[in-house]
């Protein structure tokens, strides 16, 4: 915590004392009392010192490490297939420390996590894309941190799920992270249906990612309590565009969140290659290609849905990095992290 400091120099302080007490004076002959006693002038320098600290308010100032309360949820150590209550309970916490300039992660437990929980605190959940490693997945995600408002507090959850390339060929080690991106949406789910009811919980997605988002938010389903507000952002969604259709996998999820952003760009060039992910579905298209399908949403939940093509602006490159410096992506990530 951080105060608002007030430096009184000799100087400064003799002037005080006889611009501004010395008025109390001014009936006297040429004001000697300041001017020709030393021992009066000191005792009035420490008088004027005495009285600007005592009415002057002193206010806290909480600087932006302060307000921004940042943890890591590392989901390794549980089943990476099968997400059950007891599985839940064997994922990690860490919460990041400041000691002077220095940062680091310092390893904390669910109890600590849920009990610090302050529900007037909006939570952004960043989940990275395919390959990320935990270097990765930090340093990206404290660049969108970067791009809050660092007035307001936030709680930043970086959740590092099993996305690394493992396999020595591509196309079945990323087949083989869909079952794995499953199961996180079910621990995500968990880990919402344990917050205080009041929340206020924003999840970005990037890519690989943004399979967690719409399997979390649709198992939280009706048990999401009434208080509770949920914004989701996709970003080159490598995630089925007709799931959020009324019907499909997801289709509940318009009913159920607050709003969705959608970053689309129909020049993607790795989402050109979606359609392979499956073995015997060769006509999926990819959300972060095509965008929602809005047709094929209720009309009463359409006006939730936010969509911005970025084929304009980046062409047909495929990187957090580069969603996050757009201008498009800046301009909006506030009003859907503090729920503005």
């Amino acid at each position: 915590m951080q105060t608002k400091r007030f430096l009184f120099y000799p100087p400064i302080a003799d002037a005080l004392s006889k611009h501004v007490l010395g008025k109390f004076f001014g009936s006297l002959p040429n004001n000697r009392i300041l001017t020709n006693n030393n021992s009066a002038r000191r005792l009035l320098t420490i008088i004027t010192l005495f009285t600007l600290v005592t009415i002057i308010t002193i206010t806290p100032v909480e600087s932006a490490e302060n307000i921004q309360d940042v943890w890591m949820i590392t989901t390794e150590t549980a089943s990476w297939t099968k997400a059950t209550e007891s599985e839940f309970e064997k994922i990690l916490y860490w919460r990041q420390v400041k000691s002077g300039t220095r940062k680091y992660w310092e390893k904390s437990d669910a109890n600590t996590f849920f009990v610090t929980q302050n529900p007037t605190v909006p939570i952004l959940i960043f989940s990275p894309g395919y390959t990320s490693t935990k270097s990765d997945t930090v340093e990206i995600g404290s660049q969108i941190l970067s791009l809050c408002d660092s007035r307001k507090p936030i709680r930043m959850i970086f959740w590092q799920w099993p996305a690394e390339k493992i396999a020595c060929r591509l196309l079945p080690d990323i087949r083989s992270k869909i079952p794995v991106a499953e199961a996180n949406g079910l621990y995500m789910s968990m880990l919402i249906k344990r917050l205080k009811p009041e929340s206020k919980i924003s999840i970005l997605g990037f890519s690989f990612g943004t399979r967690l988002l719409g399997d979390a938010v649709e198992n939280v389903g009706d048990s999401k309590p009434v208080g509770m507000k949920i914004n989701l952002i996709y970003g080159g969604a490598a995630s089925d565009r007709q799931w959020l259709a009324k019907g499909n996998r997801n289709g509940n999820v318009p009913k159920i969140v607050n709003k969705i952003l959608v970053f689309y760009n129909p020049d993607d060039f790795r989402l050109k290659f979606y359609p392979f992910l499956y073995e015997n579905k060769n006509n999926a298209e990819p959300l972060g290609s095509n965008g929602a399908p809005i047709k094929n949403i209720d009309k009463e939940f359409q006006n939730k849905i936010e969509m911005v093509n970025l084929a304009p602006s980046i062409g047909f490159r495929h990187k957090t990095v580069v969603l996050i410096g757009t201008k498009q992506f800046k301009e909006r990530i506030n009003e859907y992290f503090f729920f503005e």
